[in-house]
């Protein structure tokens, strides 16, 4: 799947086929900002903007944390 965003385009594959794909657009002369695996949540979560706002914090703190090396949430901030 191929998207376009901001500047750029976002492309979604199944992570079995993650390294075929990067090749593929290497080898095609296309440069990459970042070449990652992510975990796209199935379903969201909307909260009360407190409820938000102390979620925000959590994650802030996670990710201060030396040992974590990233956070991911389905929380959907609007």
């Amino acid at each position: 799947d191929v998207d376009h965003e901001e500047g750029g385009w976002i492309v979604t594959t199944a992570p079995t086929d993650f390294a075929a794909v990067k090749e593929a657009l290497d080898g095609a002369g296309i440069e990459s900002a970042s070449a990652e695996l992510t975990l796209d949540p199935m379903n969201t979560v909307t909260l009360s903007a407190d409820d938000a706002a102390k979620v925000a914090k959590l994650i802030d703190a996670l990710e201060d944390n030396d040992d974590v090396q990233k956070v991911d949430t389905n929380l959907d901030v609007q």
